[in-house]
């Protein structure tokens, strides 16, 4: 199922207040009154928004069971006909289940019946439960992605420290080959013998030395204690 069906839906940045934002993918409403009184009790369906006002009958409480808040002009029809605030139907496309719950809990409504107030605060304690677990499952994946972050900006530091070593050396033994690249003609060094072994002992030396110097610092090679 996807994920992004259960994301609450935020207005856009300026946007009045009041305003619907409906997914695309939401339902289309399914509205069925519901009719009860001392001595009846029945259920219909509303095909048209417009037949719902001579639904209602004075001398008994009508429920309007609304299934999906995919068609924003129905909403406002509903919010027209039963004068609702904005707001109110804003909230109602957000769908704050549990602070709903929470008011038919503790606020006192005589419709309301002891054994249903049971069922209701059980409702409201899974309501609860629901949060916290996703709480704590978005601090696991923030912990994990911490984790990951972490691990490859490790990675990343293990190939520049290597880099850098590397460069490290070849910047002396670069140092030394430009010296005797140059074409002076008063050279001494050029013209002995020997002079090219030697300037390769010497930058073997060299190396040898700085990895050597790196390998005791242990940022290479690292020692097993």
């Amino acid at each position: 199922m996807n994920s992004l069906r259960f994301r609450k839906k935020h207005t856009k940045v300026g946007a009045r207040p009041g305003t619907l934002v409906i997914p695309k993918d939401a339902p289309q409403p399914k509205i069925s009154s519901i009719h009860y009184s001392e001595t009846e009790h029945r259920t219909s369906a509303v095909d048209s928004i417009d037949d719902l006002a001579s639904s209602l009958c004075d001398g008994e409480v009508t429920w309007i069971d609304i299934q999906g808040f995919g068609d924003r002009t129905i909403m406002r029809k509903v919010g027209t006909m039963f004068n609702l605030h904005p707001l109110l139907l804003e909230d109602v496309v957000n769908v704050p289940q549990r602070e709903a719950i929470n008011e038919l809990v503790r606020g006192d409504h005589q419709i309301i019946s002891e054994e249903v107030g049971v069922y209701l605060r059980d409702t409201y304690d899974h309501c609860i439960q629901t949060s916290e677990v996703a709480e704590m499952y978005r601090e696991m994946v923030t912990g994990l992605m911490n984790t990951y972050l972490s691990s490859v900006a490790n990675r990343t530091n293990e190939v520049m420290k290597v880099l850098t070593i590397m460069a490290s050396i070849f910047i002396s033994l670069t140092f030394m080959a430009g010296i005797y690249g140059m074409n002076f003609e008063h050279m001494p060094e050029l013209k002995y013998e020997y002079s090219y072994t030697i300037l390769w002992i010497a930058m073997g030396v060299v190396a040898s030395g700085m990895l050597l110097f790196f390998w005791r610092k242990g940022w290479i090679f690292e020692r097993r204690r």
